[in-house]
Formats: structure tokens, C-alpha cells, sequence
């Protein structure tokens, strides 16, 4: 038995080609701006003078809480996932699997272009990956519950919730020094840019039309 695209509602809303749009080019933007670049501009010199971690209890402290917000994340994303087969529901799985695993892609492709380095580092900085993915997750939880028809009680606390994740992870990353303001800001961007173009892509995807029953006799 082949499993329906839809299960819910389609999983972009009509706000998501504009947003997309604007995310895409606040991307495009901050690359320019950090392009092969080692400079470190006047808002991002001043976030990381009042979040840069003053001890080392605090730079492990950090980058423990950014490591498990993003174990967190993709624990949700499994999560969805699993949901969405429990449903039968095809659009959905392809999506919480599909939106982190693209963001970490286009991360990893903008970084090789940009080659945003700091002084005294090694690698490419910009956009932050792990901002990516998050936000990707965090995203797509809006859209599928949105599209499943949840209680608007339900989507507010999610929506919530998955926006203070998102939030909380921008601060460990800079207080870590792990990333700057234009790093995390830019990640964000990306992950959203990448779950809303693939909710739209495959609210665009061709349906398999039912076959009729055939009668009993």
C-alpha cells in the first residue's frame, strides 16, 4: 500500500515564498559583507565584548549547552519523523529528515565560498552550522504542526519553545567564541531559507492519485 504525500494540511503556509525570500537575501547580504574577510565589523566586535565568556567555566559551560541543544534538535527531528511514518504521512518525514540534512549542506557549501576566517583561525566561520540545522528543526516543528491541524494553544508553545532554543544556541556559539553575531544571524537565516523552500518543493510535488476500489460482487 503506497503511503498518501498528505496526511494534513500542505506544509508551507502563504507567508513562507516571502519569508524564504527575505532569509535568502539576509544570507546573500551578510556574505557579501563578510566576504574572505578577517575583519570584525562594529556589531560584531560589540556582541562579542559583552557575550565573549569571561572564565574557562564558562567557555566549557557554553559549548556544552551548544553541543546538547543541538543533540537536542536532532533527537527532534528523529522524533518528527517517527511521527510522521506513525501517520503514513510521506510529506512530512521527507521534511523533518530532509530540512536539517539541507541546511547543514548549504552551510557547508556557504563556508567554502565565503572563507569568512577570523584572525588567528584556521577555518571558515560564516554561516554557523550548527544555527542551521537548529533552526531548520526548529522550523519544521512549526510547519508540520500547523499542517497536522494542532490546537493554536499547541503550535503558540511550540513556536515558543522552539524559538528560545534557537535563541539560547546564537548566545552559547558567541560566548564560546565559537562564532560571531553575523555567523549565528546567518545561520539562522539558512535554516530557514532551506526548510521553507522544501516545504514548498514538496507541496509542489506530483500526487499519486488514488486508484477507485473495485466493487465486491
Amino acid at each position: 500500500m503506497s503511503w498518501p504525500g498528505r496526511s494534513g494540511g500542505p506544509l508551507a503556509p502563504p507567508w513562507a515564498p516571502l519569508v524564504a525570500a527575505l532569509a535568502v537575501a539576509l544570507t546573500g547580504a551578510i556574505a557579501a559583507l563578510v566576504w574572505h574577510s578577517a575583519r570584525l565589523g562594529p556589531f560584531d566586535a560589540l556582541a562579542a565584548r559583552v557575550l565573549v565568556a569571561r572564565s574557562d567555566g564558562e567557555f566549557h559551560l557554553a559549548g556544552a549547552v551548544s553541543d546538547a541543544l543541538v543533540d537536542l534538535a536532532v533527537v527532534g527531528a528523529l522524533c518528527m519523523a517517527a511521527y510522521a511514518v506513525a501517520r503514513r504521512w510521506l510529506d512530512a518525514v521527507l521534511l523533518a529528515l530532509a530540512a536539517p540534512a539541507l541546511a547543514l549542506g548549504a552551510e557547508k557549501a556557504l563556508k567554502l565560498l565565503v572563507d569568512r576566517r577570523v584572525i588567528g583561525s584556521t577555518v571558515s566561520h560564516y554561516p554557523s552550522g550548527h544555527l542551521a540545522v537548529v533552526a531548520a528543526v526548529a522550523l519544521t516543528l512549526v510547519l508540520l504542526l500547523r499542517a497536522a491541524g494542532a490546537r493554536p494553544r499547541t503550535r503558540t508553545v511550540a513556536a515558543a519553545a522552539a524559538t528560545a532554543l534557537v535563541a539560547a544556541l546564537a548566545v552559547t556559539r558567541q560566548v564560546d567564541t565559537a562564532h560571531l553575531l553575523s555567523d549565528v544571524v546567518g545561520g539562522m537565516a539558512t535554516g530557514v531559507a532551506v526548510a521553507l523552500a522544501a516545504a514548498l518543493l514538496l507541496d509542489r510535488r506530483p500526487r499519486r492519485k488514488a486508484s477507485p476500489a473495485t466493487p465486491r460482487r
